[in-house]
């Protein structure tokens, strides 16, 4: 091909993101601008011909707070939401779309008193986070979390 000629490419793919673009597969764009629908963009590199990898990491964290005392509910969605939004940039930065965070189990693993009559404990959280992507290269979720 000439300069200035685009090269074709069968992992060009249109999406309103490169996340989105490499999740679906879903409009072609080999020259990379025939995206029919405005709000999308031909994006490169998108690996659509190999099959989508589920890729699961399962990690723990340590909370501080009141003795004795585990999330509750409405405590453990929020929690989810922010580890969510915490890890998805990161995650994105490298082609991997985050699916979900599951917070799996709490266990109360010390409380104490102090001095002044005050308390703290604290509560282990056991986190199962699930992603996507298309390889290479080969990603480590784990090492992501």
């Amino acid at each position: 091909s000439s300069p200035g000629t685009p090269i074709a490419t069968v992992n060009n793919y249109c999406g309103q993101s490169w996340t989105n673009a490499m999740l679906t597969c879903g409009e072609p764009c080999p020259l990379g601008w025939e995206c029919e629908d405005p709000n999308e963009s031909c994006f490169a590199a998108t690996n659509c011909d190999q099959p989508l990898t589920q890729l699961v990491a399962e990690t723990f964290v340590t909370l501080i707070g009141p003795t004795g005392m585990m999330m509750e509910q409405e405590d453990a969605t929020i929690f989810k939401v922010v580890v969510y939004e915490s890890i998805e940039p990161f995650v994105e930065d490298v082609g991997v779309a985050l699916d979900e965070v599951e917070l799996t189990q709490q266990t109360v693993i010390s409380s104490g008193s102090f001095s002044d009559g005050s308390s703290s404990g604290e509560v282990g959280i056991s986190i199962v986070v699930t992603a996507e992507y298309r390889p290479p290269p080969s990603v480590d979720l784990g090492t992501l979390v």
